[in-house]
């Protein structure tokens, strides 16, 4: 049942990338492309942990955004990009008390998944070699959009997930490092896949407590040129 579950998310996340880059192509054509400029969508998967709290595994998650490659002198570029859906988290955390005797007692016999959904701004300094392999690096900020808590839960009392609203237990920005790297199916405006890794700096949690939770992820990603003829991909 999850790998049908996880088959037919790759399907659907496919199909929401196509009808995005038929729908900006019609709206903006080749404007955004130019000799010095590559404009298009990139969507992937996060695997994301947030350092300081145990949990058994790294939280997957599609992401989706848009990228601009700017190119500069030599085989330099400026590669920054917006990921409009995104999250971090874990997978796996602990259950505790919410403050409810008799929701407690259910929340007990199950585990917790954290979401934290972000909008991200990796702004990234590009390096490409002759033969189309390129790396990056560069600062990150994200913008928290909501945090949930989804304690999923099996016992005799209930079974299914129970989805608690933390925001307020977060700060609104985030910030840290990126690096990666990646490779070009062609020489010019051309698909890329690659590898990105993120290194939180900034101790997400808020109240001041010293709790030392910092968000990590492993991004695995696809590009896609708009407005660019498919002889030219």
């Amino acid at each position: 049942m999850k790998r049908l579950f996880f088959l037919l998310s790759c399907l659907l996340m496919i199909q929401t990338v196509s009808h995005g880059q038929v729908l900006i192509s019609l709206l903006l054509g080749d404007k955004l492309n130019s000799d010095k400029l590559e404009f298009g969508l990139t969507t992937g998967v996060t695997l994301s942990q947030m350092d300081g709290v145990a949990h058994d595994a790294n939280l997957p998650t599609f992401n989706l955004g848009f990228y601009f490659d700017i190119k500069m002198k030599n085989a330099w570029s400026f590669a920054p990009s917006c990921l409009m859906l995104a999250k971090m988290g874990g997978k796996g955390l602990a259950s505790y008390p919410v403050g409810d005797p008799d929701m407690d007692a259910v929340l007990s016999k199950g585990s917790v998944n954290r979401q934290l959904a972000y909008i991200q701004l990796p702004l990234m300094l590009r390096y490409r070699l002759k033969n189309r392999i390129y790396f990056n690096a560069g600062p990150q900020v994200g913008l928290l959009r909501s945090a949930i808590d989804e304690f999923k839960v099996s016992s005799s009392q209930y079974e299914g997930t129970i989805d608690y609203d933390i925001a307020s237990g977060f700060k609104k920005l985030d910030a840290g490092a990126t690096t990666g790297i990646g490779f070009s199916l062609r020489e010019e405006k051309s698909m890329n896949f690659g590898l990105n890794y993120y290194y939180g700096l900034v101790d997400i949690q808020s109240g001041g407590d010293d709790s030392g939770y910092y968000n990590r992820a492993w991004y695995f990603y696809l590009t896609i040129p708009i407005g660019v003829s498919k002889g030219k991909k």
